[in-house]
């Protein structure tokens, strides 16, 4: 397996995405898109908080099979560029050859980012909602998430929330929070599935297996602090 990184660090900016060889091509029709998986979560403010207030975007503009290889144009902005490492984590659990580079062309070296030195994104230190984290009796087991509103969500906001923290599960479950050093294709979460824990709570929890790293859990920090800036009266996330 292999992965070509090569992209000018401004923004707003075009990627093109190239992989070829899926080795799980006869499974296709079961698995998601994860690069469109990647968008949306984009999109719902899970992989990043932005620049300060201003919502992190990504578009897929084009897509297409040329033969072995698959192709995607993306468009991004405010983006912080530490997501890409899910996004490419998660090619490199399906295909032999990943190639993601600007679209304007060959990038100078001083112009390129350090996709190597970029780990995971990490949610801000300073979250206007209460996050309080439960110490693990076992890392890879019985591991989980609540998410809290001060007072109950209308059927629109728990469907999405239920949605996001699905969202966020499958990201892990296609390699993309794969540990340093690991091959993203090992890496392996059993989510038991988003649930309206209670009438202000909405909960996803691995209770059979969670082998990913710790930092999966900031993407539903992240994604509790997109909700408190469109208006949520998010009051606390709770993690064990």
């Amino acid at each position: 397996m292999s992965a070509v990184v090569q992209v000018e660090q401004r923004q707003p900016a075009r990627l093109q995405i190239r992989a070829s060889h899926d080795r799980l091509a006869h499974m296709a029709e079961d698995l998601p898109d994860v690069v469109e998986r990647w968008v949306r979560a984009v999109e719902l403010g899970v992989l990043g908080s932005g620049e300060g207030a201003a919502p992190a975007v990504a578009e897929l503009v084009e897509q297409s099979d040329d033969g072995p290889d698959r192709n995607w144009v993306l468009r991004v902005d405010k983006l912080q560029w530490s997501a890409l490492t899910v996004l490419v984590n998660m090619l490199r659990a399906r295909y032999d050859n990943v190639y993601v580079a600007s679209r304007s062309g060959l990038v100078d070296r001083a112009a390129r980012l350090a996709f190597e030195a970029l780990g995971f994104p990490r949610a801000l230190d300073d979250l206007p909602f209460q996050v309080d984290k439960e110490e693990p009796t076992r890392a890879s087991k019985n591991r989980g998430v609540l998410l809290s509103l001060r007072s109950p969500p209308d059927d629109s906001l728990a469907d999405e929330m239920i949605a996001a923290l699905d969202l966020w599960a499958e990201l892990i479950v296609c390699g993309g929070y794969a540990e340093p050093g690991s091959e993203p294709a090992k890496s392996l979460a059993v989510p038991d599935w988003a649930v309206l824990y209670d009438e202000v709570s909405v909960s996803q929890s691995f209770s059979e297996g969670f082998f990913a790293d710790e930092a999966a859990f900031d993407a539903v920090l992240d994604y509790a602090r997109a909700l408190y800036l469109r208006g949520v009266p998010v009051v606390s996330v709770q993690f064990h």
